[in-house]
């Protein structure tokens, strides 16, 4: 059986020597963050992981030919347990090629190199999980060892993106896209409820004409024009079907016109960032 020397990514400040049951125990401004007992050769066979005093993930560790089986415990706060498994294939001189997550049923594929999968600074790390295919499937952000946002991604069977759905603090966003890949419809949900759905519109360059976002018995709507070389000529914005703020494109000169009720209520002449004119209507 071929050996290999892992290197575990860990925030460690300072470690212990061996404690109970042979496991050695780390620290990170004096909290147990981790227990490990290894073999002979350096490499964990079991790996506990603490948050605030409480066993947060157990791993236990299987060694084959240019394989790595990883059993996993995860702890729930409520009390429940969470079964997983990993499976890290490995490169000849021990550096990791791919990963392989299974939950259930369900089994996930992520990267091709360990730069790839595990992407972290300081407390905040970025984990992602690809397809056979190489397909990006899941990408999660975690703060302090706490995750903070996560977006799952579909395909259909040619391998094209059909939609994304992103959570974070009680939010999430789910996007569908068109066959060019580009956002055609996205719908915001609060706490379970729909809180916005927004439809956009597409020129043959891939620039977007139009946008209607509806939510909370409310109607906004954007526009936007281009010359025939894709440049910006002017844009609108209407709420509930009035005209709201004009804005029309001379290079690097630009007219700005407010309205109130569909009322036109000021005009502003802009070069660059600078105002050079302003008229308001009586």
């Amino acid at each position: 059986m071929r050996r290999f020397r892992l290197i575990l990514p860990l925030l460690i400040l300072f470690s212990t020597g061996i404690g109970a049951e042979d496991f050695e125990s780390f620290y990170q401004e004096g909290k147990l963050i981790e227990e490990v007992r290894f073999d002979p050769y350096g490499n964990p066979l079991e790996s506990r992981f603490y948050h605030e005093g409480r066993l947060e993930e157990e791993r236990v560790y299987s060694y084959e030919d240019y394989q790595v089986q990883i059993s996993i415990t995860h702890h729930l706060p409520d009390g429940t347990s969470e079964l997983l498994g990993e499976t890290l294939y490995l490169r000849e001189d021990g550096s990791l090629r791919m990963m392989e997550r299974q939950r259930g049923d369900s089994s996930l594929m992520s990267g091709w190199s360990s730069q790839a999968e595990w992407i972290g600074e300081g407390n905040s790390k970025e984990i992602y999980l690809y397809g056979t295919g190489g397909e990006l499937l899941e990408r999660i952000f975690y703060a302090d060892n706490v995750e903070t946002e996560k977006e799952v991604l579909s395909y259909n069977s040619e391998g094209l993106l059909l939609s994304s759905r992103l959570e974070r603090s009680g939010e999430s966003f789910t996007t569908f896209y068109n066959i060019r890949g580009l956002a055609e419809e996205v719908r915001h949900y609060r706490d379970g409820l729909l809180v916005s759905q927004s439809g956009y519109v597409y020129n043959e360059r891939d620039q977007v004409v139009s946008e209607k976002k509806e939510g909370q018995g409310r109607l906004a709507e954007w526009t936007w024009l281009y010359d025939g070389e894709g440049t910006l000529l002017e844009e609108k914005s209407f709420q509930n079907g009035l005209l709201t703020r004009k804005v029309i494109y001379d290079g690097e000169e630009r007219t700005e016109e407010l309205y109130n009720k569909g009322e036109l209520t000021l005009t502003v002449y802009y070069r660059g960032t600078e105002i050079i004119g302003e008229e308001k209507q009586q």
